[in-house]
């Protein structure tokens, strides 16, 4: 939907919801063929093995570590975009709102899951079961402010270029564990991990009209404690739970 209060004054709303349905079955793993888990099992989020392939037999078809699992997500998304262009700066509001309607059956499975293995020595330090089912885990949110010189909107992220155009841009985003498809989340910053909140800041400046200089920088913590920060992200997989993240970037672009 898009709405033009005034001449300067628009509103851009996207509500949407998503599903999946189907998927392959899941099979049992074999001394000859251990078992990696994917897509169609159930989600858990607490870690990866570092340099293990496989997982063997016994191991409740490798559920226990799974961070790729899309099973209960029904997820209901709604985008926003408010843009009031003055005479020489454009502003713009933004933010999503995500609440996942299944999440408290995703939460349910993934502790049923992360308790289906008798952990050994050589698991130690590499998984943590699920304490308590964390049903209330299921929300996701991003709220932000954009100010720029006229017609710079965008220059951040190089959707935009224009000569001596400016533009600053900020964000505070909050995903909850059992929220989002954890192989759908933005890697560019908190490394594509669920159960992390954090403030995002970014600064662009047009040289040109195709050299664009931007500083982007990224903080995040962990939510909930109680659990890891589950994702597909491939940056840096074996690190589970975060309990803090920062991150720099200085980008030269030139565009042709």
């Amino acid at each position: 939907m898009d709405y033009h209060f005034t001449k300067k004054l628009d509103l851009k709303v996207g509500p949407a919801i998503y599903d999946y349905l189907g998927g392959p079955a899941n099979t049992s793993p074999t001394a000859a063929s251990p078992y990696t888990p994917g897509f169609g099992d159930t989600y858990v989020g607490q870690g990866t093995k570092t340099g293990f392939s496989g997982y063997p037999l016994g191991q409740y078809d490798g559920y226990y570590a799974n961070q790729t699992g899309i099973n209960e997500l029904l997820v209901l998304e709604i985008p926003f975009q408010l843009t009031l262009n003055l005479e020489h700066y454009d502003v713009q509001a933004f933010g999503d709102y995500a609440q996942n309607l299944d999440g408290s059956q995703r939460a349910q499975d993934a502790y049923t899951a992360s308790h289906s293995q008798i952990f050994t020595p050589t698991d130690a330090g590499y998984y943590q079961p699920i304490s308590s089912p964390q049903t209330h885990d299921t929300t996701a949110y991003q709220a932000g402010l954009a100010v720029a010189s006229k017609g710079g909107l965008g220059l951040v992220n190089a959707a935009t270029a224009k000569r001596h155009a400016w533009e600053l841009r900020s964000y505070w985003q909050h995903v909850e564990q059992y929220s989002l498809d954890p192989n759908l989340i933005d890697l560019d910053f908190f490394s594509g991990q669920e159960n992390l909140q954090g403030i995002y800041a970014a600064a662009a400046y047009g040289f040109t009209d195709n050299f664009i200089g931007a500083f982007r920088y990224g903080y995040a913590t962990r939510i909930n404690n109680q659990l890891g920060t589950g994702g597909s992200g491939t940056d840096i997989p074996q690190m589970n739970p975060i309990s803090e993240y920062s991150i720099f970037q200085l980008d030269l672009t030139f565009k042709f």
